[in-house]
């Protein structure tokens, strides 16, 4: 077998990276949609709405993001007003243990994929090592038949003159 660079090795320093990158990326996110962040948006159409949301989420544990504005925006005719809060710690603790957990399958999967690609090729290459060795090997017995029927055959034809 020849020599392949390993590629499946599971190390730590790596996964931590991924890790590390995913909780940055989480910290800065906005949730919306499918996407998880530390942030939340909070919505209203109305300076009461807004003021009650607002308080309502203050004292679940939200805080005020610091450095994104709280605005009032006028969009094809309505009026809403926006403001950014970040998560409680409880909560980024909750959704950075569920990160942790998806980067860490994800990054095992990736290893697992890598390492049966490489068994496969592994596989692959003992099987036509094999196979040639085989082929020398009939090719190598096939000549041998060939001289010992020829010889056969001039012996019961006697040579030719």
């Amino acid at each position: 077998m020849s020599a392949h660079k390993i590629t499946h090795n599971y190390v730590q320093a790596d996964l931590d990276l991924l890790i590390s990158q995913a909780v940055h990326r989480y910290q800065n996110a906005d949730t919306f949609g499918n996407v998880v962040g530390a942030v939340e948006s909070l919505f209203a159409d109305y300076p009461s709405q807004f003021l009650d949301a607002y308080t309502a989420k203050l004292a679940e544990g939200y805080t005020r993001h610091g450095k994104l504005p709280v605005e009032f925006l006028q969009r094809n005719g309505t009026q809403f007003y926006r403001c950014y809060l970040v998560k409680p710690q409880h909560i980024q603790d909750a959704d950075i243990a569920v990160i942790t957990e998806q980067v860490t399958a994800a990054y095992k999967a990736e290893l697992k994929a890598r390492y049966d690609t490489h068994l496969q090729l592994l596989v692959e290459e003992s099987v036509a090592m094999a196979e040639r060795a085989e082929a020398k090997k009939a090719a190598e017995a096939r000549t041998k038949l060939v001289e010992a029927a020829t010889a056969a055959a001039k012996k019961a034809l006697g040579e030719f003159v």
